[in-house]
């Protein structure tokens, strides 16, 4: 089952990279229950490869098409948790979100083996991935996502380090 859902969320990615999906209905989303519905999405994966789960959700309303929001903030979950795979226990994954300064803003962190800084200015670019079996789209997607939505997103790691995903976008005024 996870192997046909692994090729499902290819199919998927392909297709909307290919396509350049434009948002669907847009109305008032809370980034809290976007990241639940996310973290219930990779929960099986996080506990398969024994990764500690930790939220801090608070509520931050904004405008978007929530299930492309689901769709940033998981791809985002399972990156980590791939990524964590490699380390030795303890494995964590924490997911916050939040209204900070006019912005809803959602953090990814884990405490994997961190990005060479050499790869961090190329991660979204598509079909670049450091991953044997990835395909290099899912961060190029996630990018597209976000700006649609007049949001941005960066990264901050370094080799050894916490990696942190960070995602900021407009709150509902």
């Amino acid at each position: 089952m996870d192997e046909l859902d692994r090729i499902g969320r290819l199919v998927t990615d392909l297709l909307a990279f290919a396509r350049r999906d434009e948002l669907h209905a847009r109305g008032d989303v809370d980034l809290a229950a976007v990241c639940r519905q996310a973290i219930e999405q990779t929960a099986s994966l996080a506990a398969a490869r024994a990764v500690e789960l930790e939220t801090e959700l608070a509520s931050a309303t904004v405008s978007a098409d929530r299930d492309r929001l689901v769709q940033v903030v998981a791809n985002l979950c399972r990156n980590a948790v791939e990524a964590l795979g490699a380390r030795e226990p303890p494995r964590r994954l924490a997911v916050r979100c939040a209204a900070e300064g006019g912005a809803g803003v959602v953090e990814v962190r884990d405490n994997g083996p961190g990005i060479p800084a050499d790869e961090l200015s190329r991660l979204f670019e598509p079909f670049r991935t450091t991953k044997s079996s990835g395909t290099g789209l899912g961060l190029p997607i996630a990018r597209r996502i976000v700006d649609a939505h007049g949001g941005r997103v960066a990264v901050e790691s370094a080799p050894g380090a916490n990696t942190v995903f960070r995602v900021e976008l407009p709150l509902v005024r």
